[in-house]
């Protein structure tokens, strides 16, 4: 294997691993390698693609056009990072994520002989994946941390964050009314009535 440069005729970013088998499926797990898309095809998973050695982006979405899609990037802090970054350049898009799990990736799994299938069926959604990989990123305790997790999440669904957004919003609150956009809804369900109090979480 030699991971070449893209040429006019091998666009890697058009173009995604093992895609001809899973194009042919209403749900798509996108993973960064190859060996962790075959280590999936191994455990039962055919619907799997991977980023033929690039960032995975707007060209490779383009392919899955239609299709649920979970991501399944690397269980590490560069492809946890990764796959939050896909989230919030892409938040129009429902994703599923695999939840962290106790391996690096399915590779290490597989040889592991961990229920693979069963890990990657162990998703939650996007919003979820957003709150707790930011909130894992800060010491909570903090008035300065709480504020920084509620611009983020302000700023994650497309709200100002302005006086009036501060009045509505309290720095000890998560949840919000607005019912009709995907993030906030789905955030709602997961904290609401639960406040960020001072002293924890």
């Amino acid at each position: 294997y030699v991971n070449t440069s893209a040429t006019d005729y091998f666009n890697k970013s058009y173009t995604l691993f093992n895609y001809d088998v899973a194009r042919k499926f209403n749900s798509v797990y996108v993973v960064e390698g190859y060996m962790d898309a075959l280590s999936l095809v191994q455990a039962g998973v055919p619907n799997v693609v991977a980023a033929m050695g690039t960032a995975f982006g707007d060209t490779h979405l383009s392919c899955l056009k239609g299709k649920s899609v979970t991501l399944a990037l690397d269980n590490d802090i560069p492809g946890q990072s990764h796959t939050y970054n896909i989230i919030m350049n892409h938040k129009d898009i429902p994703f599923e994520v695999v939840r962290p799990y106790t391996y690096k990736d399915f590779n290490e799994a597989l040889l592991a002989e961990a229920d693979v299938k069963k890990l990657v069926n162990d998703t939650v959604p996007a919003p979820l994946f957003v709150i707790k990989h930011l909130a894992s990123s800060l010491d909570l305790k903090t008035v300065d941390a709480r504020k920084e997790l509620w611009k983020s999440l302000a700023i994650l669904i497309g709200s100002p964050v302005d006086d009036e957004f501060r009045k509505l919003y309290p720095l000890n609150t998560l949840y919000t009314p607005y019912e009709h956009d995907y993030y906030w809804t789905i955030a709602d369900r997961i904290v609401k009535g639960k406040r960020l109090k001072k002293g924890g979480n």
